[in-house]
């Protein structure tokens, strides 16, 4: 059985792996950040978070709870209080958060099912 620290490097490395076929590359972007979701029931939640690394396509967020997927995201920035919409592609626990990753999308795309 993998013991955790050879699961842990694992997952780093599949990580990197992942981001090096991102459409763009995330930049460090820490701030604050107003979170919005709907899950898959319907439910909206407003919460906040922190958003740690920003592209053009997507981001990657913190917060303190899991959020249950299929979900849509909003998030506005402290920084620049853009508000942008996307699809959350996963929720990893991370020491005592979440790591979320949003892939960015235009709002009319969101009539249509995810690919997967």
């Amino acid at each position: 059985m993998a013991s955790l620290r050879q699961l842990q490097a694992s997952f780093s490395k599949f990580r990197h792996l992942v981001s090096e076929c991102r459409a763009s590359t995330r930049q460090p972007f820490e701030t604050f950040a107003d979170l919005a979701w709907r899950d898959g029931r319907g439910r909206i939640t407003q919460a906040r978070g922190r958003c740690l690394e920003i592209s053009e396509s997507g981001a990657r967020i913190t917060y303190s709870d899991r959020i249950a997927l299929p979900a849509v995201m909003q998030i506005r920035t402290e920084h620049d209080g853009v508000v942008r919409t996307g699809r959350v592609r996963h929720c990893t626990p991370h020491g005592s958060q979440y790591e979320i990753g949003i892939e960015f999308c235009d709002p009319a795309a969101l009539q249509t099912p995810a690919k997967t």
